[in-house]
């Protein structure tokens, strides 16, 4: 069922532009994108100066499946100041 969605969504597209980490989720929908389409595939993946930088392992993935990957690096203090803080009360 989850593969019959992301096919819907982006099958009429010809392209698809999916944001890209190193978890299974992402992985799971460029999996699909590259063996059940003919999708030009479009990755993001911002990483942090700080913590977590999932961009060299979201490159190797990228190179493996042979897409176009598009990245950043934020400094922590730019990305603190650029979060809308929302209440969910």
């Amino acid at each position: 069922m989850l593969r019959e969605s992301i096919l819907r969504v982006y099958s009429e597209a010809g392209e698809a532009n999916i944001t890209l980490s190193s978890g299974f989720d992402s992985n799971y929908i460029l999996y699909t994108l590259a063996n059940y389409t003919n999708s030009s595939i479009n990755a993001f993946c911002i990483g942090g100066e700080k913590g977590i930088n999932e961009i060299p392992e979201v490159t190797k993935i990228a190179k493996f499946y042979g897409i176009n990957l598009l990245v950043d690096t934020v400094m922590s203090q730019d990305l603190e100041s650029q979060i809308i803080h929302t209440s969910l009360n």
